[in-house]
């Protein structure tokens, strides 16, 4: 299955002292950036970020629901984050759909 996953962390550093944003950029932002290329590298997710903003977006590819949350929990940001997780189908999934629902428009606009 595929989800489209969208990470805002604009928030991250609101409120906080420069000396820690700097240990929550080391501790917690560059490692979860860093395990995110390494699943890019690996096919596991396809996407990147907004230009001059602090959100990734990306689908990834994963057997159920439970081990997308699974992976993005795993992701040292995650508890300062906020993430928001879709299902994805397929286009063909979307033809079906528009096929069985054509008729009934068609019936409608006469």
């Amino acid at each position: 299955m595929r989800f489209l996953v969208t990470i805002d962390a604009s928030d991250i550093g609101a409120g906080l002292p420069p000396e820690q944003i700097g240990q929550v950029a080391a501790q917690m932002v560059v490692p979860s950036l860093e395990q995110l290329a390494q699943w890019e590298q690996e096919g596991k997710i396809h996407g990147g970020g907004y230009a001059g903003a602090r959100v990734s977006v990306f689908v990834i590819d994963a057997d159920s629901p439970e081990e997308v949350d699974q992976l993005l929990a795993s992701l040292p940001y995650f508890p300062i984050v906020k993430a928001e997780v879709k299902p994805l189908i397929t286009i063909g999934a979307l033809l079906e759909r528009a096929r069985a629902i054509e008729p009934g428009i068609q019936e409608r606009a006469r």
